[in-house]
């Protein structure tokens, strides 16, 4: 199979992603096709490569600078692992900015955070408030300029480890078993791609 490419820009930052699994290219575009680019890159910061050997029990695998990270049995732990690694990638590349754990959303051009411990319900609290007047920044991540105290977008597929009992989840959403994914076309707000004002946490 002739490889699939993934490019994406987030945080300013180029990302090439090639795909040797064109279940895996599927996923990845479903899981980050907000921050896709259609032109060819002039330069690139990350580059990845990511496929699947089948006939393996741990099939899928991740390879940065000619060297395989791990091998992965499940497609939740390859996209758990895939995440990591570029949020940790970005972080080196991006330390004028500050990350935090946290979902955040956009308010009539306001940018407002949710900031949790994991599983207390971050992800289903945003999921719910895209079905009001939210806007869609993050569900993971929230990075903030320091120097103009704004926050930045990170609009990847939201996810879930439980489904919400209000708001149920759209036809098409991806279902690992472990994690539910909802891509960036399935979201019911509009996804704000620019950078907001930092107005509550």
């Amino acid at each position: 199979m002739q490889a699939q490419i993934l490019d994406l820009s987030i945080f300013n930052c180029n990302l090439h992603i090639q795909c040797e699994s064109l279940q895996l290219a599927q996923l990845l575009h479903k899981i980050y096709g907000a921050m896709e680019i259609k032109q060819e890159l002039s330069n690139t910061a990350l580059s990845y490569v990511v496929g699947q050997k089948e006939s393996e029990v741990k099939s899928y695998f991740i390879s940065k600078d000619e060297g395989i990270y791990e091998y992965f049995s499940t497609i939740a732990d390859f996209l758990f692992s895939f995440e990591k690694i570029i949020t940790i990638d970005l972080q080196k590349i991006r330390n004028d900015l500050f990350f935090i754990h946290a979902a955040s959303l956009e308010y009539e051009n306001k940018g407002i955070i949710i900031s949790a411990p994991s599983g207390t319900g971050k992800s289903t609290t945003t999921w719910a408030l895209l079905h009001g007047s939210f806007n869609y920044l993050s569900d993971e991540l929230a990075p903030i300029d320091l120097k103009t105290m704004e926050l930045l977008p990170y609009p990847h597929a939201i996810c879930l480890k439980n489904k919400p009992h209000q708001f149920s989840l759209p036809d098409g959403y991806i279902d690992t078993d472990t994690t539910l994914h909802i891509p960036h076309d399935l979201i019911p707000s509009k996804i704000t791609d620019h950078s907001v004002p930092l107005t509550a946490l």
